[in-house]
């Protein structure tokens, strides 16, 4: 009987030691996942100087995810012509924009104003009106709100941008840009709130707002008296990966613009100072070490115990 539970204790402590480990090891590394379609994009740091991107082929139009119940009528989609390759130039300042700040969250009760346009993954940053690319200026947004980064476009009669936090108290950088695929790329961490402002929409009107891989809507905001809008949208839990931001509205002229921009979705802690990251190792591997010791303290008493039993036993047997 003695035997039995020795080896059970045993099998005991080396499993509890084993699982120990296992979760130090799973919270001191993320592990990171992403559908086929949406590969992870590394983030090069932010080149001081921008140059023109090369020329793209057309991005495929090939039908993607998109919500259960569309509106109608649907909007033309964009033809098959070749998309003008955006121009990307150094750092921007975008006017300012006067509308009032309004939130955005996910609400299945809520209708879409507008549908999407499909994109896939390999969709370049864009504009179309009326089913018609048009040109445009993409490039990292300078001196936006302190605190932030982000991506500014520029075209004919409008302006959009799209912005996230950049640090937390300067202890965690959440938020940067990179240069992907020769386009500035908004980065930002899972289900965090991100801002976008447009000008030159049809006034007191609504925009819709999608973000793809995943097709989903994310709402309407509503445009001021003069076609401007400034809206928080609060991001659903995507993959880690490159994905596509989209809003899509009436200009004043009652055309359909929809202006589709990469958004690439990161890990918890994009940059984590490494000295926090040692010393969150080094608290793990000294609760492991005191979760063992436990166990051997354990194992030695129950063993001393197991001796006395057994002088016991053998006195007891030669009475």
């Amino acid at each position: 009987m003695i035997s039995v539970r020795s080896s059970l204790l045993k099998g005991s402590i080396k499993t509890i030691s084993l699982i120990c480990f296992g979760i130090t090891l799973f919270i001191s590394q993320s592990a990171i996942s992403i559908a086929a379609d949406y590969p992870p994009i590394p983030a090069p740091s932010l080149s001081p100087a921008l140059l023109p991107s090369p020329t793209q082929p057309a991005p495929s139009l090939s039908p993607a995810p998109i919500p259960s119940t569309p509106p109608s009528p649907t909007p033309p989609t964009p033809t098959n012509q070749p998309a003008p390759t955006p121009t990307v130039l150094a750092p921007i300042t975008l006017p300012s924009v006067a509308a009032p700040l309004q939130t955005v969250i996910a609400n299945s009760n809520e209708r879409p104003a507008a549908p999407p346009v499909p994109v896939n993954a390999n969709t370049i940053s864009q504009v179309a009106v009326d089913g018609r690319f048009v040109n445009i200026n993409i490039a990292p947004q300078k001196s936006p709100t302190p605190g932030t980064v982000g991506v500014a476009v520029t075209g004919d009669g409008f302006n959009f941008s799209l912005s996230t936090t950049s640090d937390n108290g300067g202890k965690t950088t959440i938020g940067s840009v990179s240069i992907i695929n020769g386009q500035p790329v908004v980065n930002t961490p899972q289900q965090t709130t991100i801002n976008t402002t447009g000008t030159g929409f049809k006034p007191n009107d609504l925009i819709s707002i999608y973000v793809f891989s995943v097709g989903k809507f994310l709402g309407n905001v509503k445009t001021s008296g003069i076609g401007e809008f400034n809206a928080n949208v609060k991001l659903p839990n995507l993959p880690i990966g490159l994905h596509h931001f989209q809003v899509t509205g009436l200009t004043s002229e009652g055309k359909t613009r929809t202006i589709t921009l990469f958004m690439n979705i990161t890990p918890e802690t994009v940059a984590k100072p490494a000295a926090q990251s040692s010393l969150l190792l080094i608290k793990l591997t000294v609760i492991l070490l005191i979760i063992v010791q436990a166990l051997v303290f354990i194992w030695r008493l129950f063993g001393k115990r197991r001796k006395k039993e057994k002088e016991g036993a053998d006195a007891k047997f030669w009475m």
